[in-house]
């Protein structure tokens, strides 16, 4: 990852971290109340946390790379019209994607989606 996807990357998941924080910091304090922690018991989870929270940090970049990774594979491919119009889509996906919009999943499955996430929770 270049530093260029660095930034674009870690502003895009700055928000998505301090959620995450927060619920695990409020996860972390009930649990210590709920099992009456000893200190020493409540740093050794802070380190298992903090471990495991980096190994995610890792596989998220590592996700970002072969995703950029594809998108130039599929950009090679494509004629110089095709690349306008896949930049466009690319965008247009982005956009629905941050306002929390479905567009890009076509109606009947996102429907189906819906319904089986339903069953699950029954």
């Amino acid at each position: 990852m270049n530093a260029q996807q660095g930034k674009k990357f870690n502003k895009n998941h700055r928000q998505t971290e301090r959620v995450q924080k927060h619920h695990q910091e409020k996860l972390h304090k009930k649990m210590h109340q709920e099992l009456s922690l000893t200190e020493e018991q409540t740093k050794s989870i802070e380190k298992i946390r903090a471990k495991r929270a980096e190994k995610i940090q890792n596989l998220r970049e590592q996700i970002w790379d072969l995703k950029e990774e594809e998108r130039k594979e599929i950009h090679a491919t494509l004629t110089p019209e095709q690349k306008e119009k896949f930049e466009k889509f690319q965008e247009q996906n982005k956009e629905g994607m941050r306002r929390g919009n479905r567009n890009s999943i076509d109606k009947p499955q996102l429907q189906k989606r819906k319904m089986d996430k339903r069953r699950i929770h029954r």
